[in-house]
């Protein structure tokens, strides 16, 4: 290792590469899962919209 030291950087640097992708899928699952919140937060929003209106319109 000591006299081949360029060969070991240049071997572990596409290993670190790995770790580097599976970082950016963890952050792509998390931003789907905000996503996700945000459409189910608006279609309540929706909703109880709905319900306010049908409720002044006297339909329950």
């Amino acid at each position: 290792m000591k006299k081949n030291w360029l060969t070991a950087i240049s071997l572990a640097i596409p290993a670190l590469r790995v770790f580097r992708v599976i970082r950016l899928i963890r952050l792509l699952r998390g931003l789907r899962g905000i996503r996700l919140v945000r459409v189910v937060s608006s279609v309540n929003r929706g909703m109880k919209s709905l319900g306010a209106t049908m409720q002044r319109r006297a339909f329950r």
